[in-house]
């Protein structure tokens, strides 16, 4: 859930309720034996908040073999925000592409801080003589 865009109120939290927190899939694998296949017994879930600085959070229900690029990818697409602008950080340590919520040791209702940074392209300057581009 995302918040409105003519919210004047940059402090307030989004509030999801239980049935409507996103639920991350991992990878299907596919199993390519001809042996029979044996039923399939869920990973156990943890539930994560990802927060921005403007104190909006989301809540995510994932796994500790997930890897986090799945949930920052996940998090920017709600937000309408370039992957390549947003950094997560938990506890002091800046989360990496390959990390998992196991390589951190997250547990139930851990908070993770994202930020947004802003990328600029590098600009050209060149001098003005008598208003004439030099």
């Amino acid at each position: 859930m995302v918040p409105t865009t003519g919210s004047t109120n940059t402090n307030s939290f989004v509030n999801i309720e239980m049935d409507e927190i996103p639920y991350i899939d991992e990878d299907p694998v596919e199993n390519t034996s001809a042996a029979p296949q044996t039923p399939k017994v869920p990973a156990p879930r943890i539930m994560v908040k990802v927060i921005k600085r403007n104190h909006m959070e989301i809540i995510y229900s994932i796994t500790h073999t997930m890897p986090m690029h799945k949930l920052k990818t996940h998090f920017a697409s709600q937000l309408g925000i370039a992957y390549e602008n947003i950094v997560f950080m938990f506890y002091e340590k800046f989360v990496n592409r390959e990390d998992t919520a196991g390589t951190l040791h997250l547990t139930n209702n851990c908070k993770i801080m994202a930020f947004e940074i802003a990328l600029e392209k590098p600009k050209v300057y060149r001098a003005v003589e008598n208003g004439v581009f030099v």
